[in-house]
């Protein structure tokens, strides 16, 4: 949680907020602008980058549709990466991923992934639930969840701290 205090902060301090108002007013009605950042922030978190910078940005400079852009990037990449490691899955038939699998899923299933979103980093977080073939349906409705209650604590604290 450090980590945006320390990035709103910083966007207050330095008057980084204006460059943000340049780009505002120069890409705010420009839905190619709007879904080319989408697709280049799915791929930005897929590949294993840093979330929050991300997210701070999307906040700070879009506000609310940059929660929704946000919640699109995100759930979009969670997906992708929950199937990719189910094709990682397919290629590898390991003794310790089946132990791991027993152990996650023998009780309390969705309160388990539930707080392991908050604890576990994103990226591995989704290779997690991918390979041991937690159900599409449980994932999604924890990544809805849990990311939108995050990105709506982020938008708080966005207009608390920038105002």
């Amino acid at each position: 949680m450090i980590i945006p205090i320390v990035g709103f902060v910083s966007i207050k301090f330095f008057e980084i907020d204006k460059f943000f108002y340049i780009i505002i007013n120069f890409f705010e009605n420009n839905e190619l602008f709007l879904i080319l950042l989408i697709i280049f922030e799915i791929i930005i978190f897929i590949f294993n980058f840093p979330t929050t910078p991300f997210l701070i940005f999307n906040i700070s400079v879009f506000n609310y549709l940059g929660l929704l852009i946000s919640i699109l990037s995100l759930i979009s990449a969670s997906v992708l990466t929950y199937y990719f490691s189910n094709l990682l899955k397919l290629k590898t038939n390991n003794e310790k991923i089946s132990f791991y699998k027993m152990k996650y899923l023998s009780k309390n299933l969705f309160i388990k992934i539930f707080l392991s979103r908050f604890i576990i980093p994103f990226y591995f977080h989704n290779l997690l639930c991918g390979i041991i073939k937690i159900k599409l349906r449980t994932f999604l409705l924890i990544v809805l969840i849990v990311d939108t209650i995050g990105l709506f604590l982020l938008a708080v604290l966005n207009d608390i701290i920038l105002s």
